[in-house]
């Protein structure tokens, strides 16, 4: 029986919008597509055929995707976890039903990987792989709460308990759902043996709006986030950005005066920097970088063996990760997130901008370097 792979490279960005009105999708694939416009440019300058499609297109099955698409990529999947049903199906049916069917079809990131991802209860996880293993950062003291149990005389019972709390009560801490993104619905508890009315309210939104195994997320605010400490600091949120297993750029991410999310929604101030030359960039986040990827590359062919995803056992599908953190007062970076769905990666075709050469590393690593054939 023949192969029913596409011949050449026809790569498919999933979006996360609904199919119908056709209008509204319209628009919705026309933003994205000037959202993402130098990678989907980029990679139909080398030959490439790029669709978007949205992932709740009934059409868009398994048997489409395997005999259609040589690659499948969630960068175009903003706002996914409003529709996270349809995503968890992608992921865990539709997707590997396809790979099953075309074992050379390629999907960045794995959707076991991007699964693992979408719950931020990975880093329980990765913040006990610290302590398991020799590395060289840390994790912010993280624990959950069961939204469905979590009244606000819980919270405040759990946050009373904190020895860490009770040493410094003055110090901040975030709540959040497990499942979100871009900043949205995250809020900061100014003084967490003392909650207050906004406290209340923002626990009781989250408790509402919670998705199906999404947890409150409880975490120490690192004021290292905000830090104002001139060029030549290490002050701010860093996003170390890793492209096919090669950290080649970074971007240092400060909140605008009274704020204490980074997100370009709040008006968070960004500074790319090269990788490699820009002093500026630290040591230890570019070390942390590594060690993470490698530590991912470990867990998605352990997933992939739990899965019994055979035929993909020995091909590496993880192609991008954005590693979030800060350097801390001792020197180390602490690891805040690791965004490996749809995280923006600032790959941007422009002359001396520092994601050009993401995106040149991420083209090639899709379609072959330059003059080279499909991969």
């Amino acid at each position: 029986m023949g192969s029913i792979a596409p011949t050449k490279p026809s790569i498919l960005f999933v979006t996360a919008n609904l199919p119908t009105p056709e209008d509204e999708a319209a628009i919705w694939i026309g933003k994205i597509e000037a959202y993402l416009s130098d990678p989907l440019c980029a990679l139909r300058a080398r030959g490439a055929a790029v669709h978007l499609r949205t992932f709740q297109d009934p059409g868009l099955t398994a048997e489409a995707i395997a005999s259609t698409y040589t690659h499948v990529l969630f960068l175009a999947a903003d706002k996914y976890i409003h529709h996270m049903r349809a995503f968890t199906t992608l992921l865990a049916a539709t997707l590997p039903a396809a790979q099953r069917l075309n074992p050379t079809l390629r999907i960045h990131n794995p959707p076991a990987l991007a699964a693992w991802n979408a719950n931020k209860t990975y880093l329980a996880e990765l913040q006990d792989s610290t302590t398991a293993r020799s590395t060289t950062f840390h994790v912010p003291r993280t624990s959950f709460l069961d939204p469905r149990t979590t009244s606000a005389a819980a919270l405040a019972a759990h946050l009373a308990a904190d020895p860490h709390v009770a040493a410094s009560p003055s110090t901040p801490v975030v709540l959040k759902p497990s499942i979100a993104a871009s900043g949205h619905s995250t809020h900061l508890i100014r003084a967490p043996l003392a909650l207050v009315a906004a406290d209340v309210a923002a626990l009781e939104a989250m408790r509402a709006a919670a998705q199906p195994g999404a947890m409150v997320l409880v975490q120490e605010y690192l004021p290292r986030v905000a830090a104002r400490d001139g060029d030549g600091g290490s002050g701010g949120e860093w996003s170390m950005v890793v492209v096919a297993g090669r950290l080649t750029h970074a971007v240092r991410k400060r909140p605008r005066a009274g704020e204490f999310r980074i997100n370009s929604a709040f008006e968070g101030v960004w500074e790319p920097m090269g990788a490699e030359g820009d002093e500026r960039v630290p040591e230890c986040g570019k070390r942390v970088a590594g060690e993470v990827w490698e530590w991912l590359v470990g867990k998605e062919r352990a997933l992939k063996a739990e899965r019994g995803e055979e035929g993909v056992l020995g091909r590496e599908e993880l192609l991008y990760a954005r590693v979030d953190g800060v350097v801390g007062e001792d020197g180390e970076f602490v690891l805040m997130e690791v965004e490996l769905i749809e995280p923006w990666l600032w790959l941007l075709d422009r002359e001396g901008h520092p994601g050009r050469e993401g995106l040149r590393v991420f083209v090639d690593a899709l379609v072959g370097e330059e003059g080279g054939g499909l991969k």
